[in-house]
Order: C-alpha cells, then sequence, then structure tokens
C-alpha cells in the first residue's frame, strides 16, 4: 500500500490576515475558508486575541471543533468534542480543554507596574483601564473591549518610544520576560510565542499520520509561527517582509492575498509557483 495522504493544516493569523485591517470582514477569504471546511482541513486560529474574543471569532468562522492559538501562544483552547485530542496537561474548563505555555496575567501586571515605576515611565496597560476607557482609545465597542480585557498570558501596552521601549524589554529579560513590539500596541508576556504553540499543535497532528502545514501572518509577531511550517504566507508590507526560506508573498494582502495562498495549498500546488491572480 502506498504512503498516507498527509493531513494539511492552515495556521492563520487574524487582524490584516484572515480578517480585513479595516472592516474586520473576511468576504474575500471566504471560498478558500469554505473549501477547507468542506474537505475538513483544519484552520486554526493563532492570534495575539483572548480566549474570549477568539470563541466568538472561531464561531462567526465556522471553526469551532478546531484547536486555535491565544494570546500569542500562551494558551492552546481545545474542543472538548474535537478530533484532535488535547495533550495530557491540558485542563479542562467547562466546554475546553486549555494548555497554557504562558505566564499568568496577574504576574505580568504586577511586572508592568514595577518595570514603569522603576523606570519612571508613563506606560498605559490593558489592565490600567476600564472597558469603556478601553473602548475608548481603541475603537473596540465596550462589549469587544469587555473581551479583549479578559487576559490570562499577554499585557498589552500602548506604544512607547524606541529608547523607552528599549529600556522597557531589558528590565522585561531580567525578569525573565519577553516583549513583542506592534505597531498600536506592544506585549509583555511570558517564554511564549505563536511558532512554540504553532510546534506543539504540529506534533499532536503528527500522531495522526504524516503533516503538510501552511501559515500566513502579517507582522513581526508572527514570524516564529511562520518559521515552524513547510509554506509560510507573508500577507503584510512586502517591504517588511522577513528574510524567511520559502516564503510566500501574495500580490494582494489580507483576507484577498489569503483566498490566493490557502486556494494554491488545497490544489496541492506550492505558492511559490502557483501563477498568482
Amino acid at each position: 500500500m502506498g504512503e498516507p495522504a498527509p493531513v494539511r493544516l492552515v495556521f492563520t493569523d487574524l487582524d490584516a490576515t484572515l480578517l480585513d485591517r479595516e472592516t474586520y470582514l473576511w468576504d474575500e477569504a471566504a471560498p478558500a475558508l469554505a473549501a477547507c471546511r468542506e474537505r475538513g482541513i483544519p484552520v486554526i486560529l493563532v492570534s495575539s486575541k483572548t480566549r474570549a474574543e477568539m470563541e466568538v471569532v472561531s464561531r462567526n468562522l465556522g471553526l469551532s471543533e478546531h484547536p486555535f492559538v491565544t494570546e500569542n501562544g500562551g494558551g492552546v483552547v481545545f474542543p472538548l468534542a474535537g478530533p484532535l485530542a488535547p495533550p495530557p496537561e491540558a485542563r479542562q474548563e467547562r466546554d475546553v480543554f486549555v494548555l497554557s505555555q504562558g505566564t499568568p496575567y496577574p504576574e505580568l501586571v504586577r511586572a508592568l507596574n514595577a518595570i514603569r515605576g522603576e523606570l519612571g515611565l508613563s506606560i498605559t496597560g490593558f489592565s490600567d483601564l476600564t472597558p469603556a476607557q478601553l473602548a475608548g482609545m481603541t475603537g473596540l465597542s465596550e462589549a469587544e473591549a469587555g473581551l479583549a480585557a479578559q487576559r490570562n498570558f499577554d499585557e498589552p501596552f500602548f506604544a512607547i518610544s524606541p529608547v523607552d521601549l528599549a529600556a522597557f524589554t531589558r528590565q522585561s529579560v531580567r525578569l525573565g520576560l519577553a516583549v513583542t513590539p506592534g505597531g498600536r500596541f506592544s506585549h509583555l508576556h511570558g517564554q511564549n510565542d505563536k511558532g512554540r504553540a504553532v510546534g506543539r499543535l504540529l506534533s499532536l497532528y503528527a500522531r495522526l499520520g504524516p503533516v503538510v502545514s501552511m501559515a500566513l501572518g502579517d507582522a513581526d509577531n508572527d514570524l516564529p509561527m511562520l518559521q515552524a511550517v513547510d509554506f509560510p504566507v507573508w500577507l503584510g508590507d512586502p517591504g517588511r517582509a522577513p528574510d524567511l526560506p520559502g516564503l510566500s508573498t501574495p500580490p494582494h494582502p489580507g483576507p484577498r492575498g489569503w483566498n490566493l495562498a490557502v486556494s494554491s495549498f488545497l490544489l496541492q500546488t506550492d505558492p511559490r509557483v502557483s501563477g498568482w491572480t
């Protein structure tokens, strides 16, 4: 008998990748997303969003049977009735299993307070704000801001100058923590990242058979995830694309580019030579 067909996996960031940067809609990715559902190909969401936020997105996208990664790899959530068995160290919380890979949120908040006090910096973290204040500063609705505030492994803070961020990062490293810079927000977290979480999921899926994987992202915090897969796809600014072997860059950003790349992946063609249209 021949080799079994590989299990195809799609790991994806959300904002400005599967979701449009401005509208947060995924209409242009709908054909490839529907094809994945029809063929039983897992689409695994990997985001800096909280579990509460991602449960809503996962349900709206019709992906509730698959695991998802929260808060830059701090947690991996497995549906209770999903086809992929969680690892033994995952704990059950209501209707899901949660694998914790990050530093608990209260420790991060204490560290943020200590570092900004030591350095005399004016830094605003999510923990400093009520949902109403967070909504006013982000453009989220108050309900959405409430979901974004339900954090477990990652403390976002509003952008500060590069010099202050460098000093803040040095102090964080001394405490055994890490900082991931972003555009509007930077993130204080433990020694977790998207790549470690994706690597753990790859090892679990590999128990089911051979695996071929794609990942799609648009920002620096996606790089560890892109490094972990067979077919990395960059949907951010082409001028900021990482120097990564095998990286493909569709001619369109966001969900339109997502649709092109994933469609090529489903057709078992190499997206780097498929002839983008």
